[in-house]
């Protein structure tokens, strides 16, 4: 290999010639060595050496193929359903062997017993998840699982290379999903010997789901499966901020990149429309515009997606295929008309977000117009999309879960982004304000703006406070895949700051979450001793007064009987001339939007649309 003409001119040593001889050097030294994932087991099981289970070890393929051949498969249940003895909860409860999950737990040690725990894990992911992130194809998925396994026949008349194997990490993910939803005896016996009754399984396969994601380099090569792999993983993150393994957007991200470098944003792009696999990545693109514009304002962090950043045809009732199974939205038309209502909001959360989050604002304060211009896109949006997607004004006796949950969860996610905008203002405060005073009498009408914004935030905690106790009256909040979570977690923390206590709703709704999502029991916590705090502080100082007696429902800081239980049923009771007044633990609370009997057809007064006109410039709700 000769020097390059430039570098032969001037006399120097080739840097071209020197890197391409080492590379050369490099290919030659031999194969890549496979990575290998390690489950932490002993080497001195009983069984034989060599066996997944025995060593504690799944052996992947080249970094980025991840596929699950007919002969892989079987290996890869068998590490991902080992003992996770690397969890502390586990090794306090086990000595490591498969008996610990039950009577049916050493039946994991059988090839065909591990693979019908999956196959039933999959039908969970399906029945339960799929029904709110519809972005796999279910026969397809199934099929193509079905005729990775060993035992299975080829399916005539396809040749086997006809049936793509699933990456290793999405079957993993699926996986994980199911387990944080599934009743099956192995996984109900693991959340009884739990203290908190979570499952330390379920934990164990999404960590399992994220160290394989992490192996074959999932996050870094673009292909139809890595995005929506992506897109699946990051909602199975814990939640809070304080975790090292929670969420942080990078899946998210991830998979909003692979999508954008395979052209699925262009109307005219690579994936052909038809297919199923085009069908699936429009999906999981819209989906993702949803997940980018909500948790950028749920977790204080520019999106990583502009208006402009595509063009892509807008969801319409063909764009979903023939093997999609029934949708969180009823219809392919019910469901279009529920996406269409969530992007707009989605797009002002990303204008809210990219205004918010900066520097500046937090240093400085956000100025008044800015909070009134979010505020009139807000309620522009209300005007005319709330009594489309969000809760009607009439339950519906045939109302069912995925139905009642839809609609619950698009108006929560609604109403929380008030208590986002406020909770921004107490923090950075208010620009205008902290300029001093202003002689045309301005500073009254930006104080009034506040106040009007406090109220609008009292207004929509409540209000989720009312849907979370529907919710989980029904039981609903421990099947929702992570959608709710967040919006009973911020009204509960704002109603237990001001000592409110409906906060009670949203802690029994959150100790209901924490059956899938573990994390909630210490944002449970902590609403609880936020409200504690409160009345224990206005106990003290009633007592202080001397103007009002000292018992009350919170005396001495603690949580009397109706709500140390939790109050799970949300009654309306009508009042003539009151309006109806919701019913918390015998305390009455007046309803500003007259919530309902959990589901049972009977509905309390009707409640009227909300009228622009309501609302002035600067001044306060009439």
């Amino acid at each position: 290999m000769d020097k390059c003409q430039h570098c032969f001119g001037k006399n120097f040593p080739c840097t071209n010639w020197i890197q391409q001889a080492t590379n050369e050097k490099q290919r030659r030294g031999g194969a890549r060595r496979p990575i290998r994932l390690s489950g932490e087991l002993s080497s001195t099981s009983s069984l034989p050496l060599g066996n997944a289970r025995g060593s504690g070890t799944y052996t992947l393929g080249p970094a980025g193929s991840g596929a699950s051949g007919r002969n892989t498969v079987a290996g890869f249940l068998s590490y991902i359903f080992a003992p996770p003895r690397e969890d502390p909860a586990f090794a306090e409860r086990s000595t490591g062997s498969n008996d610990e999950w039950g009577v049916l737990g050493t039946k994991l040690e059988s090839e065909i017993f591990r693979t019908e725990f999956a196959l039933d894990l999959i039908d969970v992911y399906f029945q339960i998840c799929h029904t709110r992130l519809p972005i796999l194809d279910p026969q397809n998925f199934r099929v193509r699982f079905k005729y990775s396994l060993p035992q299975a026949p080829l399916p005539p008349p396809l040749p086997a290379r006809d049936v793509e194997p699933l990456p290793s990490a999405l079957i993993a993910v699926v996986l994980a999903w199911g387990a944080k939803f599934s009743e099956h005896p192995i996984i109900v016996h693991d959340r009884g010997a739990s203290k908190d009754k979570s499952s330390i399984l379920a934990r164990a396969l999404v960590r399992r789901a994220r160290e394989v994601a992490e192996a074959e380099r999932v996050f870094r090569i673009a292909t139809p499966d890595n995005a929506i792999i992506c897109l699946l993983l990051e909602p199975l993150q814990s939640q809070l901020i304080t975790d090292p393994d929670g969420f942080h957007g990078f899946w998210l991200n991830s998979g909003i990149r692979h999508m954008l470098e395979l052209k699925v944003n262009y109307k005219l792009g690579t994936m052909v429309l038809d297919d199923s696999r085009g069908a699936s990545m429009i999906m999981a693109w819209w989906m993702a515009c949803l997940a980018d514009g909500f948790s950028s304002a749920y977790f204080r962090t520019k999106p990583t997606l502009d208006d402009d950043d595509y063009n892509i045809q807008a969801l319409t009732p063909a764009s979903f295929s023939t093997s999609t199974e029934t949708l969180g939205i009823g219809t392919p038309a019910e469901f279009v008309t529920w996406y269409t209502a969530m992007h707009v909001l989605a797009r002002e959360v990303r204008w809210m977000s990219r205004m918010l989050w900066t520097p500046a604002m937090a240093e400085e304060g956000i100025p008044a117009k800015v909070i009134q211009d979010l505020m009139t896109r807000l309620n522009r949006w209300r005007d005319v999309y709330l009594n489309t997607v969000g809760v009607p004004s009439n339950f519906e006796a045939d109302w069912n879960f995925v139905a009642a949950v839809s609609a619950c969860s698009s108006d929560a996610t609604f109403h929380v982004m008030y208590i986002i905008l406020h909770q921004a203002v107490e923090n950075f405060g208010i620009r205008d304000l902290q300029r001093g005073s202003d002689p045309s009498g301005i500073n009254a009408d930006i104080e009034s703006l506040q106040a009007n914004l406090a109220s609008e935030a009292l207004h929509s905690a409540l209000r989720i406070a009312a849907l979370t106790g529907v919710l989980t009256t029904n039981g609903y909040l421990r099947l929702d895949p992570n959608v709710l979570h967040y919006s009973t977690y911020a009204a509960g923390l704002l109603l237990a700051r001001q000592g409110r206590p409906e906060a009670v709703n949203c802690i029994t709704g959150l100790r209901q979450y924490a059956f899938a999502y573990e994390e909630a029991h210490i944002q449970a916590d902590e609403i609880e001793d936020a409200l504690k705090d409160v009345n224990r502080e206005r106990t003290q100082r009633e007592q202080d007064d001397q103007h009002v007696s000292s018992s009350s429902a919170y005396s001495a800081g603690r949580v009397s009987q109706p709500f140390a239980m939790g109050l799970p049923a949300v009654s309306a009771v009508h009042h003539p001339g009151q309006g109806s007044v919701m019913s918390y633990g015998g305390n009455e609370v007046p309803n500003q939007y007259a919530m309902y009997d959990p589901f049972g057809g009977m509905a309390a007064e009707q409640s009227t649309p909300h009228d622009s006109s309501h609302y002035n410039a600067f001044g306060s709700r009439r």
